[in-house]
């Protein structure tokens, strides 16, 4: 019998009992040159001269990669395969998303990868993996054609991925993993690690501006795969690549260019070098090239289409410079959840929404507080017969809450205990007036001057009841009703004058300044104080009408700059620094409005400023909005009325809206 695998591909009995006798030996070497006699035909071309048994998950997943040169993709990430490619990657990555790989092999084996990323805001981006290359069923057979059974064969692996952005432009990543082959019912396993990095250097210079590199280092924990008592390690490669984008237009069109060597333990040095056009950020052809100093060139071809949030893949190529057929490779990767700017803006949307709950709440408990010391202090004034004071704690607790049947119950109460005791003061009043009926007059004047302040009283304005009161009692000093309203209300006043003022400052300070207005209104009605206190209730007033003129100057002005209607802006917003000559917010906008009003189409300035804007082109394309908006901001101090820099500016803030 023959000890060589026949050319139909079947394997002799003698060939059997050999892997047998390995297999009862329980070593992995042996587990894994049993692999390679039963599954020769069909996986021959993964036995690269690398040393080790990985061979057939060097290949990598993701047709994007394989069409673009395989190892020259470890400085694009750009979908969940770069958890393969480089981890150090992930983290440019701006949203979740869910990669799906899939290709034939040659003799019925198949590879497959499933990717998930998930960025986080601050903590850097998660990864998980799993890779599987396997072929089922491959038939035995003896000399005589005399089926031995069938066996398969799989190698997984599942990755566990994290990186993170640093300073300096660098970004950081491992994968951890977890390695399985599988012959029959003979199986090996063991755990590794990978390394990655992605550095974007800030060059000066235009040519070599958004040029990325990348480096990662499979297998820097070399996973070790046991059966048994021994054991075999998986062996080492470096991958190094580096891509530069070339912008054409300003639709979104672009070329990328990517370069990368590999080197692995016992292998020869591979060169891999890779091109893609992008058309408006959509559709991308794509081409790549792998060699070595001893093979023929393996050529790879590639497309993609992107629509929304769906992003299909298709390369066509060999694997092996000795592969018979190409292969087709398929991807598909879905992006889901909020990018990163979503997330921060969310965050802040939260943020802003627990504060204005907790202003909200303490506002309520204040005022329900107010309001029960309000009524507390009425019920007591009024078990002691201080009727008057007992009226206003429970004037004040209705103003606080105009809606509680409570206050306006005992409102209703102590307006009868008023009226008794007025209808007493009237009656002792009557007979003084029937036994001096030459003061008469001055009585029907005073009890005039006194209705006169009690309505006012009653509407609250007491400043204007005091001055009916005070014109009363220039009549008759001596009238015990109206000194003795006087004196309670001004009694009274004096403490609320003081709460008024503070309530109207905290007002102010929230900017609720109609709310302060009405407040110190009050206080005008209440007579506040002497003549100093008023005149500062005067100037508050005219100080707050002044604000609230502002910010409906701001509003309008603000409604027209965003309805694009600059020149009308100007004038809101310059009416509006009148009010607030410091106010930066205001004086940002005027500027804007002002320059947008008189923009014009020119020539840039100088070779600076237009390097400046296609550097902020490069920046947009590339989907680096914040930082494309500080190029154009700086740039259009320079040049503050260049048409073409100002609608840049607005095209990117809308960018960052959506």
């Amino acid at each position: 019998m023959k000890s060589h695998v026949t050319s139909e591909g079947f394997f002799t009995l003698q060939h059997m009992e050999w892997v047998q006798h390995m297999f009862a030996r329980k070593s992995v070497l042996s587990l894994m040159s049993a692999a390679l006699i039963f599954l020769a035909p069909q996986l021959s071309l993964f036995a690269q001269p690398s040393g080790g048994v990985q061979g057939e998950l060097q290949v990598g997943p993701g047709a994007r990669a394989l069409a673009l040169g395989s190892a020259a993709f470890v400085a694009l990430p750009g979908d969940a395969s770069s958890i393969y490619w480089n981890p150090g990657g992930l983290d440019q990555l701006s949203r979740g998303s869910v990669t799906l790989f899939h290709t034939n092999l040659l003799g019925g084996a198949t590879y497959n990868y499933l990717g998930i990323v998930q960025p986080t805001l601050t903590t850097g981006t998660f990864g998980i993996g799993i890779i599987r290359v396997g072929i089922d069923g491959v038939d035995a057979r003896d000399e005589s054609n005399n089926s031995q059974g069938t066996l398969d064969y799989s190698h997984l692996q599942l990755l566990f991925a994290y990186s993170k952005q640093l300073p300096f432009n660098l970004s950081l990543g491992f994968n951890f993993k977890i390695s399985r082959q599988a012959l029959g019912k003979q199986t090996a396993s063991g755990i590794g690690a990978d390394f990655g990095m992605l550095y974007a250097p800030d060059f000066d210079s235009e040519f070599l501006q958004n040029l990325k590199f990348g480096l990662t280092i499979q297998n820097i924990l070399e996973p070790e795969l046991r059966l048994g008592t021994t054991s075999d390690k998986l062996p080492y490669s470096i991958r190094f690549g580096a891509v530069k984008p070339f912008l054409i237009g300003g639709d979104g069109d672009a070329v990328n260019l990517l370069f990368g060597v590999e080197q692995g333990d016992k292998s020869k040095l591979h060169l891999h070098s890779g091109a893609e056009y992008v058309y408006r950020g959509m559709a991308m052809l794509r081409t790549g090239i792998s060699r070595n100093d001893s093979s023929a060139a393996q050529l790879s071809f590639g497309a993609g289409l992107i629509y929304q949030r769906y992003h299909l893949d298709y390369s066509f190529g060999k694997f092996f410079p000795n592969e018979l057929t190409s292969s087709h490779r398929l991807s598909l990767t879905v992006d889901f959840g909020h990018s990163r700017e979503e997330m921060a803006r969310i965050a802040e949307d939260r943020r802003l929404a627990a504060i204005e709950k907790e202003v909200i709440e303490r506002q309520r408990f204040q005022r329900n507080l107010e309001f029960q010391n309000h009524m507390d202090a009425g019920k007591a004034f009024y078990d002691r017969n201080e009727f008057f004071s007992s009226y206003i704690e429970f004037s004040a607790a209705r103003q606080l809450d105009p809606a509680n049947e409570e206050s306006d119950s005992w409102v209703g109460k102590v307006n009868e205990k008023l009226a008794a005791e007025q209808k007493t003061r009237e009656a002792e009043l009557s007979k003084q007036a029937q036994a001096e009926a030459a003061k008469q007059e001055v009585r029907d004047f005073v009890e005039s001057q006194f209705k006169k302040g009690m309505n006012y009283f009653e509407a609250g304005r007491y400043s204007e009841a005091i001055q009916e009161w005070r014109r009363g009692l220039e009549r008759d000093p001596q009238n015990v009703q109206i000194t003795r309203w006087l004196e309670e209300t001004r009694k009274e006043t004096t403490g609320r004058i003081a709460d008024m003022f503070r309530r109207a400052d905290a007002l102010a300070r929230e900017g609720k300044y109609l709310e302060a207005i009405q407040i110190l209104q009050q206080m005008e009605n209440m007579g506040a104080g002497d003549g100093t206190a008023q005149k500062d209730v005067q100037d508050r007033i005219t100080r707050l009408q002044r604000l609230m003129a502002y910010q409906d100057l701001y509003r309008q002005g603000l409604t027209e700059y965003i309805n694009k209607n600059y020149v009308a802006a100007v004038g809101f917003f310059a009416q509006a620094l009148k009010a607030e000559p410091n106010n930066e917010k205001v004086k940002k906008y005027y500027n804007d409005s002002e320059a947008r009003a008189n923009a014009r189409v020119e020539d840039f300035a100088n070779e600076s400023i237009r390097g400046r804007f296609i550097q902020a082109q490069q920046q947009l394309q590339s989907g680096q909005y914040a930082q494309a908006l500080d190029i154009l901001e700086s740039i259009q101090k320079e040049q503050r009325y260049n048409k073409r820099i100002l609608d840049a500016i607005d095209l990117v803030r809308e960018r960052l809206k959506k």
